[in-house]
């Protein structure tokens, strides 16, 4: 990006870190190999295609927002000047992939497309199994069909949108245990997407206890047709126990009405052995040994988890290697194997070269590879750090799994060597994993948003400190303070930069992540209310990115002015997708 200092880029985002005492010995310098040192990071290509974009008047946009319900996924996209909804699917693709896709082999089976790609993949991440999908969510359909499943948990540092719905779709909770530092956007920390890997120990280790949603569970507190369950009138007859045998006042116990606080509790989930401390699962998923204390059983409720790199819903923010490495040992301690949501790998490679020790000297190839190393598979969507408009991947070592996600594939997405795809577009997404690895593509990226993000900084806009990879994001709350957050002020912030500018944005909020009840229509509220401004890879040019400060800043000049929302449709599964809003 031209006129962006290479020395601001380098050291502007850590003299902050610099002063904490706590990250200070974290930090690794990293020299960027180029003689003589320049001042001025371009765009590492030539521009080749253009495509026109429309002008619109603030009294047109005004009316194509009410058209859209105040919900700018429903704006149509020529009525958008600046398109920051998403980074998923909109890069410009390169001379090199547009190639690639002249030669494809279009075969329905066994086309040589696929082994091309597949070849990339396996050099890449060293997994054994690869298995095209259309994109990540197809991926993540799939896994948690394979092994989701009603009253299971599968952790992560954050699940992002459709990693959640498609967790929760399969009846297992998604379950966010990212570091304290990750939940307070004004915060600096070099890795702000680590887990805490003291809650997922806590969640996995058999301690005695048996937790939901991290309350003790009272035996006092079971109850079967909403009447209290003493467990004194649980018996044992000295042989082993099937869960279809426990009885009250003589009559058999179905394990499925057994409720916590009016939710359903799994008798599988339960055991019970001599020995607490040696605990193991049992060989049947129904049996219950023993006489002693209600233990967790993590080989059973936790089947696989996940690591999110970057931290979308956080901010875009970095999982150092160190994290990744300990959460593979934490999950593996228990037999339990682990995903990583590797949308942004590379973008995640690049911050740790930038900030964690013994990485400045080692290619983003090479951290890549070390990343995916300590990880049993992985999801992939080829939109975003595959460099494609379409595509990803689910990978994977273990056989079994591999053969019944082969089976989900035919059945919804298509053989094996395509996936869903055209070959075209494999071919694309094979060259695309390669080219997003390049150390001045990537040096590039990040001057982009690091840029943008300086921008706001200097005019006060409040940001998710320090940026992300992929995108800028605004606190909201900081935002628009006058705003409740029952009132979706990050909604309402999003309508304001199109009405200001004609950008479209993303509210990553209780818009998104929010629930309401259906029967008391109470709402649950998100931890943080930010703006994404995500930046489409090899897309705008500087120019772009200096009106987007404009709005952005101008917008904040006029920020009492605006009105919060209220939530007038949803739908029951992704909501912010097709939900309607009204002013206030």
């Amino acid at each position: 990006m031209s006129r962006v200092l290479a020395s601001f880029f380098q050291y502007r985002v850590w003299p902050s870190l610099k002063e904490s005492a706590r990250w200070q010995p974290k930090l690794s310098p990293v020299k960027l190999r180029r003689e003589p040192v320049l001042k001025t990071i371009i765009e590492p290509f030539k521009i080749k295609m253009v495509e026109p974009i429309r002008f619109t008047t603030p009294e047109e946009r005004k009316e194509i927002l009410e058209r859209a319900h105040y919900n700018p996924f429903l704006i149509h996209a020529e009525d958008i000047l600046i398109d920051l909804l998403t980074d998923s699917g909109t890069s410009a693709m390169s001379a090199a992939q547009w190639g690639a896709m002249m030669v494809a082999d279009e075969s329905y089976a066994g086309g040589r497309s696929f082994f091309k790609f597949e070849k990339v993949v396996k050099e890449l991440t060293g997994f054994k199994h690869i298995i095209p999908t259309h994109q990540g969510r197809a991926a993540e359909h799939i896994l948690c069909h394979v092994l989701g499943g009603q009253g299971k948990i599968i952790p992560s540092n954050n699940h992002f949108d459709t990693t959640r719905a498609n967790i929760e779709y399969s009846g297992a909770e998604a379950l966010d245990l990212v570091i304290e530092e990750g939940k307070h956007p004004e915060t600096v920390h070099p890795f702000k997407g680590n887990l805490d890997i003291a809650k997922l120990e806590a969640l996995l280790a058999d301690d005695g206890r048996l937790t939901i949603d991290d309350r003790d569970l009272d035996d006092r507190r079971l109850t079967i047709d909403g009447r209290d369950l003493d467990d004194r009138r649980l018996t044992m007859d000295g042989r082993d126990l099937d869960d279809g045998r426990l009885t009250i006042d003589g009559r058999d116990l179905d394990d499925r009405r057994l409720t916590m606080d009016g939710r359903d509790l799994d008798v599988r989930r339960l055991t019970m052995d001599d020995d607490v401390e040696d605990c193991q699962p049992s060989a049947r998923d129904d049996e219950i040994r023993g006489t002693s204390t209600i233990v967790h059983r993590p080989s059973s409720i936790v089947p696989f988890g996940m690591l999110t790199a970057t931290n979308n819903t956080g901010g875009g923010q970095p999982v150092s290697m160190e994290n990744i490495r300990q959460v593979g040992e934490t999950l593996h301690k228990y037999g339990i194997p682990f995903f990583l949501d590797a949308c942004r790998f590379a973008e995640n490679a690049w911050f740790i070269k930038m900030r964690e020790p013994g990485y400045a000297d080692k290619t983003p190839r090479e951290i890549a590879q070390q990343m995916f190393s300590y990880c049993d598979g992985a999801t992939f969507s080829g939109k975003k750090d595959g460099l494609s408009n379409i595509g990803g991947f689910l990978a994977l070592n273990d056989d079994r799994i591999a053969e019944k996600a082969r089976n989900i594939l035919i059945l919804t997405e298509g053989f094996p060597t395509y996936g869903g795809l055209a070959a075209r577009d494999i071919e694309a997404l094979a060259v695309g994993l390669q080219e997003i690895l390049d150390e001045r593509y990537l040096e590039y990226r990040h001057a982009c948003v690091e840029y943008f993000a300086h921008r706001l900084r200097v005019g006060g806009v409040k940001i998710v400190e320090p940026p992300g990879g992929h995108a800028v994001f605004l606190d909201a709350r900081a935002f628009l303070p006058h705003i409740p957050v029952e009132q979706y002020p990050g909604q309402a912030l999003v309508c304001a930069l199109y009405l200001a500018g004609g950008v479209r944005s993303v509210e990553i909020g209780s818009a998104m992540f929010g629930k309401r009840d259906p029967e008391s229509g109470s709402e649950s509220f998100a931890e943080m209310d930010l703006v994404r401004l995500a930046i489409p890879r090899r897309v705008y040019t500087q120019s772009h990115v200096d009106y987007l400060a404009e709005v952005v800043l101008e917008t904040y000049e006029k920020r009492e002015e605006i009105r919060g929302l209220k939530m007038v449709y949803q739908a029951p599964i992704l909501r912010h997708f097709t939900a309607h809003f009204e002013p206030m």
